[in-house]
């Protein structure tokens, strides 16, 4: 999105001129996905944070293709053959997933559910979210830098690491 479009965004979902919030904010987005985009800034106390920023009018083009899809999977319950694949019930459960994901202070308290969760466990590290930086449509949390895991070469893992990397991600993934 263009940065006006993004800074427009935070300003309006944060009440306060986007100086007011952070002392450096990157307006090239570090990361983009379908419902928003991910932008480098840096707080007035020097921490280095993540802005996640909704797209603008994602929420309105999301509706439609649920609308578009729910007709689809009404007319297939017509259907003897597909029947049995209940696409009416799955639709519901993806609408319903699909109107959780766009709510960020929804992600934000699950986050923090996450943070106490795993406190005692100094393996996992969740980022800190700043609540008085985030809203249903802008999400501050911590910058962490990392490898994503599909960037990890098993063969830096030959000594036996990678099944200790393999089976604690497996432990905390049935913990939560």
């Amino acid at each position: 999105d263009p940065s006006r479009v993004v800074i427009a965004t935070i300003e309006r979902e944060l009440g306060r001129p986007l100086g007011e919030c952070f002392a450096r904010f990157e307006t090239e987005a570090v990361a983009s996905a379908s419902i928003g985009q991910v932008h480098r800034a840096t707080l007035h106390d020097g921490t280095q944070v993540a802005v996640k920023v909704q797209h603008p009018g994602v929420e309105r083009q999301i509706h439609v293709d649920l609308e578009i899809l729910a007709g689809l999977a009404q007319f297939s319950e017509r259907v003897p053959e597909l029947q049995p694949y209940r696409l009416g019930a799955t639709m519901a459960e993806l609408r319903r997933m699909l109107r959780r994901e766009l709510d960020f202070a929804r992600e934000l308290r699950h986050q923090e559910q996450f943070t106490q969760f795993f406190a005692s466990d100094k393996r996992v590290r969740i980022p800190r979210c700043f609540a008085e930086f985030s809203s249903a449509r802008v999400l501050t949390m911590e910058w962490l830098d990392g490898m994503k895991l599909s960037k990890l070469a098993i063969s830096e893992c030959s000594d036996g690491r990678f099944n200790d990397f393999a089976r604690r991600g497996a432990e905390m993934y049935l913990k939560m």
